[in-house]
């Protein structure tokens, strides 16, 4: 491997990787390292500092695991199930810790991974990063340490074909782009890819059901909303950008208001993430947009800019996130049909019922959407993502008869 621009974070040789034996699916040992790993993250210090981290920490507690495991009904007492080897993760650069997700469904599969990550510094990611390397240095973590390396390198081809070359499976996140530009590069014959492409999410809430809501109840939906779109600056997948208000007349214009007052609330007890540069980017989107459809600003700051549309549209590529939201109405559920399209993906909502939903979806087969999700559970991690089942992704079964 040419070694050009590359930086080793953690922990093992690539020979040492190539060689490891891949560890027992679902073994004692991934466990406890969960259990060390979300204990770190859910100290008070890094829970009051980085909320994300955790989210990040409770998702990793081994109860919750063994939960998720258990959804997938894989049967491990019946059915024969290895690692299907070394995994190769192209990690994005918006998200700071959906590495640590894709790696560990990955390694509690028993692979040994490869995890790229992005070049740019920023707080969260040192943190995270030195609470894994002081875990895996614990002797009782020596085998997952020497089934792991973390690397970080620039546009260096070389280094991503090589890396290719020897992956049984390559995770591709980052963006429709990225993707592209890895799929030049051969993976061997039996590899498999997972790709997650560009997606755009949007919010549905019912005005009368809002209008029902006590303030208190009103506060947490407000905070809800504010986690699903500001944690990573409205630049993930699932961040809501377009917030569909079904309803009609004036209660639809009672809701808005109570929502938005309170939210601004929330917003204005929070930290300022953006800066001049944002704000400009927000011109611009607003400005393209305009251009296309009659729009209506209604509020408009470096931290929360409203576009009212006239007519329900998605504008994926008239949207930069950081605090920008387009706001339309519907009447019905199934209005949402002749917006989606492949790149749909979190419909977070409120005032939907389960058994909406199923009908919904049951009676309309739509185009898009990969998830329903309540408002506050936008960033959730799940191991169905994009509609790819991680955990059988990252397994080899083997047929017994």
């Amino acid at each position: 491997m040419s070694n050009n621009s590359l930086s080793i974070f953690i922990t093992s040789t690539e020979e040492v990787i190539l060689d490891q034996k891949n560890l027992r699916p679902f073994g004692d040992v991934q466990f406890l390292f969960a259990q060390f790993l979300s204990r770190e993250l859910t100290s008070p210090l890094v829970a009051r500092k980085f909320p994300e981290l955790a989210a990040l920490g409770f998702w990793l507690r081994p109860a919750n695991l063994k939960k998720i495991i258990g959804k997938h009904n894989l049967n491990l007492d019946v059915n024969l199930f290895v690692p299907r080897g070394l995994v190769f993760h192209i990690a994005p650069s918006n998200v700071d810790t959906i590495f640590v997700y894709s790696w560990f469904i990955s390694l509690l599969c028993g692979n040994r991974n490869l995890i790229r990550i992005s070049e740019k510094v920023n707080p969260q990611n040192n943190l995270l990063l030195d609470i894994i390397v002081k875990t895996l240095l614990k002797p009782e973590f020596k085998e997952i340490a020497n089934s792991i390396q973390i690397i970080s390198y620039g546009h260096d081809d070389d280094i991503s074909k090589d890396l290719s070359l020897k992956t049984d499976v390559r995770v591709v996140w980052g963006g429709d782009s990225t993707i592209n530009h890895f799929r030049s590069f051969q993976i061997p014959p039996h590899g498999t890819e997972l790709c997650f492409s560009n997606k755009f999410s949007l919010c549905i809430i019912d005005s009368d059901k809002l209008n029902q809501l006590s303030q208190e109840q009103l506060l947490k939906l407000s905070k809800g909303f504010y986690n699903d779109s500001y944690w990573f600056g409205q630049m993930a997948c699932s961040s809501p950008r377009l917030i569909l208000w079904r309803g009609r007349g004036e209660n639809l214009d009672i809701a808005r208001e109570k929502f938005w007052r309170v939210f601004e609330e929330v917003l204005n007890k929070k930290r300022n993430f953006f800066d001049t540069a944002d704000f400009v980017n927000k011109e611009i989107s607003v400005d393209s947009l305009a251009f296309k459809q009659k729009v209506k600003i209604s509020s408009k700051d470096n931290r929360l800019t409203k576009i009212w549309l006239d007519k329900p549209e998605v504008y994926i590529n008239d949207h930069c996130g950081l605090g920008l939201f387009h706001e339309s109405k519907i009447t019905h559920l199934s209005d949402l049909s002749s917006l989606l399209s492949r790149s749909i993906q979190t419909v977070s909502y409120f005032g939907l019922s389960r058994e909406e939903v199923f009908h919904y979806v049951k009676e309309h087969l739509p185009v898009g959407i990969d998830r329903f999700c309540e408002v506050g559970h936008a960033l959730d991690f799940g191991s169905i993502w994009d509609g790819l089942d991680l955990f059988r992704s990252f397994l080899r079964q083997i047929d017994f008869k």
